[in-house]
C-alpha cells in the first residue's frame, strides 16, 4: 500500500500546488515540477516504483485524446507545411545532430548505436509540450503548431528507431525500407483510430444514459492506443485520429447534457494526470530517484541509496 498511499499524498499536494500557482500567477506545470523536486527530498515520501510502460499507457492516451478533442483542426490544416517540417524534418535533424555528437563524444560508439540514441531523444513529448504551450498561454497559432506536431513526431521517431536498431543488429541501413515503414506505421495508426471512431460512434447510440456514455468515452483512448501499439502502428496517431473524428461527430450526435457531464469528467481526469505527471518529472530530477534495472521501474525514495 505504500506506493498507493504516496500517490494519494501527491494528488492531495497537487491540489494545494495548483491553488498556490494561481495565487502567485505562475504556470501550474512549473509549480508542480518544483513541488516534485521538493517531494523527492521530503522524509515523508516513501519508496515509489512505477513501470515506465505502465505509466506511458496510463498517462498518454487520455491526455492525447483530450488534446485531440480540443484542438482546432482548421488551424492545423492551415499550417500543415509547418507542422510537417516540425514533425518530420525537425525530428530527423535532431536525431542526426544527437547521433553525431554521441558518435564523437562517446569513445567506441558506432553510428547505428548513435542513431538509436538520437531516435530516443529526438521526439518531444506530445503531452508535456501541449500542456506547457497552453499553460504559458502562447499565441493560438503556436499552440496549434505544437498540437499538430504531436500527431506525427512519434511516428517519425518510431521508424528511425526501428531502422537504427535493425542497423545495429544487421550492420545495414535501408532507406528504401524506412520510407514505406514510416507510411505503414502512420497509416496503421490512422486506420485503427478510424475503426475505433466507427465502433464508438455506434456504441454511443445504444444508450442515452450520460454515465454509461461517458464511461465509454473514458475508455475510448485506450481502445485506440493499445491495439495500435500491439500491431506495431502508431498508438499516438490512433488516439489523435479517433479523438478528432469523434469530436466532430459528438458535437452533432450527442446530447448537450452528456457532453457537459463528459467535459467535467475529463477536466478532473486531465488535472489529476497532468499534476501527477509533472510532479513525477520533478521527482526524477532529484538524486534520490532513478530508473532501476532489470524491472525498468521508476524508483523515488527520500532515503539515500548505498
Amino acid at each position: 500500500m505504500k506506493g498507493f498511499e504516496t500517490l494519494l499524498g501527491l494528488l492531495f499536494a497537487s491540489a494545494l500546488l495548483a491553488a498556490l500557482a494561481r495565487k502567485v500567477r505562475l504556470p501550474v506545470p512549473i509549480i508542480m515540477v518544483l513541488g516534485g523536486v521538493a517531494a523527492a527530498f521530503a522524509p515523508v515520501v516513501r519508496e515509489l516504483a512505477i513501470d515506465p510502460d505502465v505509466a506511458f499507457a496510463v498517462f498518454v492516451p487520455p491526455l492525447l485524446f483530450r488534446a485531440a478533442t480540443t484542438t482546432s483542426v482548421r488551424e492545423i490544416r492551415d499550417h500543415v507545411r509547418s507542422v510537417a517540417l516540425l514533425a518530420i524534418g525537425l525530428v530527423v535533424a535532431t536525431t542526426v545532430v544527437v547521433a553525431a555528437v554521441a558518435r564523437y563524444a562517446v569513445l567506441g560508439m558506432a553510428w547505428p548505436a548513435a542513431f538509436v540514441l538520437g531516435a530516443v531523444l529526438s521526439p518531444p513529448d506530445a503531452v508535456v509540450s501541449i500542456t506547457l504551450a497552453r499553460a504559458f498561454k502562447l499565441h493560438r497559432t503556436l499552440v496549434s503548431l505544437v498540437e499538430g506536431e504531436g500527431l506525427l513526431n512519434d511516428t517519425t521517431a518510431f521508424v528511425i528507431y526501428g531502422q537504427a536498431v535493425r542497423a545495429v543488429v544487421t550492420g545495414r541501413f535501408s532507406l528504401a525500407r524506412a520510407v514505406p515503414e514510416f507510411l505503414l506505421v502512420g497509416l496503421g495508426g490512422a486506420v485503427v483510430g478510424f475503426v475505433v471512431y466507427l465502433v464508438i460512434s455506434r456504441l454511443r447510440t445504444i444508450s442515452k444514459d450520460p454515465i454509461v456514455l461517458n464511461v465509454i468515452w473514458l475508455l475510448t483512448p485506450f481502445a485506440a492506443f493499445l491495439p495500435a501499439e500491439r500491431i506495431g502502428a502508431s498508438g499516438v496517431l490512433a488516439v489523435v485520429v479517433a479523438g478528432v473524428l469523434l469530436r466532430r461527430w459528438s458535437s452533432l450526435a450527442v446530447a448537450a447534457e452528456t457532453r457537459i457531464t463528459g467535459q467535467g469528467v475529463f477536466d478532473v481526469l486531465e488535472f489529476i494526470l497532468n499534476s501527477l505527471m509533472f510532479i513525477l518529472i520533478g521527482m526524477q530530477s532529484a538524486p534520490s530517484c532513478a530508473i532501476r534495472a532489470p524491472h525498468r521501474s521508476l524508483t523515488c525514495s527520500a532515503r539515500p541509496r548505498s
